[in-house]
């Protein structure tokens, strides 16, 4: 066989005739040039005509960082978004956690409404650990509040799942327009600046990512990989593997946004299917308690229950 005209660089491969097994088919692997795109290759069927056939080649290296990248790049968006969040919003948000109504199905809305608009559960309940600490909220009073936080955690991967390419430039685009209106730094145009810069970096983070995960997710580099996280065939140890590497991650990063937007584009790729999602979003969901446990270092034991709770709930 040889390369056929079209391709976006060349790859080459010949050898001595192949016989197909008993389902008609013949594997053939094919080692090419350093470089990651399709090739078009030709094939020669004794008694038939030749016809051509696409390959992806992968440059193993150059991918890995190029994931690493782009995955940083998601995860800077994410910091970015909660920041320009928590200054635009935080003190009136610390307020309505402090207010005097103390009814459970209310304190359960505002710790949900509070992570909705945070993006993050981990700052809200920092808030409340602080507020027991400190005399302010009694320990019955945070579990409604906790309940609520961990119900508001679920809104940021539900906006993450809607692919909201179309708004990437848009959101750029404001977010530099409020960066330039003058004003002190850290001030509310300047938060909506982060805000606006850091949605348009998480999908076009997105995008990249599952432009670049997708065409790969039938090759064989990528299913050797998959076989060890793949939980479709049923036992444990995939099981064990998804689940802590899910929360290893959500520990280290201290967000379980970052794993779960994280899981969202490998099974939009088509690399991950649904019996490997449920281990890996376990793990999201139980590393991201590891944070409150850390905030709640140094603190009263009614503090350290709220942490308890959290991770219980």
């Amino acid at each position: 066989t040889s390369s056929c005209e079209g391709s976006s660089h060349k790859v080459e491969y010949s050898a001595a005739p192949l016989t197909s097994d008993e389902n008609g088919q013949v594997k053939v692997f094919i080692k090419g040039a350093k470089v990651s795109g399709k090739s078009y290759l030709r094939a020669e069927v004794p008694s038939y005509d030749s016809f051509c056939f696409t390959v992806q080649t992968v440059d193993k290296s150059a991918l890995f960082l190029k994931i690493c990248g782009f995955f940083s790049l998601f995860y800077l968006g994410l910091v970015f978004m909660s920041f320009g969040l928590r200054t635009a919003a935080s003190e009136k948000l610390k307020a309505l956690f402090n207010s005097k109504e103390r009814r459970p199905i209310a304190d359960l809305l505002k710790g949900a409404f509070v992570t909705a608009i945070l993006q993050s559960s981990g700052a809200a309940t920092d808030m409340v650990v602080g507020f027991v600490n400190a005399g302010i909220l009694t320990l019955s009073v945070s579990v409604p509040l906790i309940l609520g936080c961990n119900i508001g955690s679920t809104i940021a991967p539900q906006i993450m799942a809607c692919r909201l390419y179309s708004l990437i430039m848009p959101a750029l685009l404001l977010g530099a327009i409020f960066r330039l209106i003058p004003g002190r730094r850290g001030d509310f145009w300047h938060a909506l600046s982060r805000i606006f810069f850091g949605f348009g970096t998480i999908f076009l983070a997105f995008y990249l990512l599952e432009d670049t995960l997708t065409p790969l997710a039938g090759s064989v580099y990528f299913s050797e990989i998959g076989n060890v996280f793949d939980c479709s065939n049923g036992g444990v140890l995939p099981f064990l593997a998804s689940f802590f590497a899910a929360f290893a991650v959500s520990a280290i990063l201290r967000s379980s946004a970052a794993t779960v937007g994280a899981v969202i584009i490998l099974s939009y790729s088509g690399m991950m299917n649904i019996a490997t999602i449920c281990p890996l979003i376990l793990g999201c969901n139980l590393g991201k308690s590891i944070a409150v446990h850390l905030s709640a270092k140094g603190t009263s034991r009614a503090a350290h229950r709220v942490a308890v709770i959290h991770t219980i709930v």
